[in-house]
C-alpha cells in the first residue's frame, strides 16, 4: 500500500516491489505444500507448522473453501451411511406384510 501511494518516496521502489512479490510467492508455496500433505491422506489433519498468520490471512479464502468442501464431503458420506442403515433395518425389520391401505385406514 505504501508503494502504491508513495512509490516516489521509496528508494529502489521497483526492487522492493520485486522482493515483496517473491515473498508472497514463497508464502503461497508454503500453503500449497501444507495442502499437499492433506491430499496424502493424513486422516484429514493438515499441518500448518511453519505457516504464519500472514500466510493464513493471504490464503483465507482458499482455506475456507477447502474446509467447506471437506465439510460437504463428510455430510454426504454421513447421509449415505444413514441411508444404508435404513435400508438394512427395512429389509431385516419386522415383516408385518401390510401397509395402512391394507388395514383399511
Amino acid at each position: 500500500m505504501l508503494l502504491a501511494h508513495a512509490g516516489d518516496d521509496v528508494p529502489s521502489a521497483s526492487e522492493v516491489r520485486s522482493l515483496l512479490r517473491d515473498l508472497q510467492e514463497v508464502r503461497g508455496a508454503k500453503m500449497r505444500a501444507s495442502t499437499a500433505q492433506l491430499e496424502g491422506g493424513l486422516d484429514g489433519v493438515m499441518s500448518l507448522r511453519g505457516v504464519g498468520a500472514m500466510e493464513l490471512a493471504e490464503s483465507r479464502g482458499f482455506v475456507t473453501a477447502v474446509v467447506e468442501g471437506l465439510r460437504k464431503l463428510g455430510a454426504s458420506a454421513e447421509a449415505t451411511r444413514r441411508e444404508e442403515e435404513e435400508e438394512e433395518r427395512g429389509g431385516a425389520g419386522s415383516d408385518d406384510g401390510g401397509s395402512d391401505d391394507d388395514m383399511g385406514l
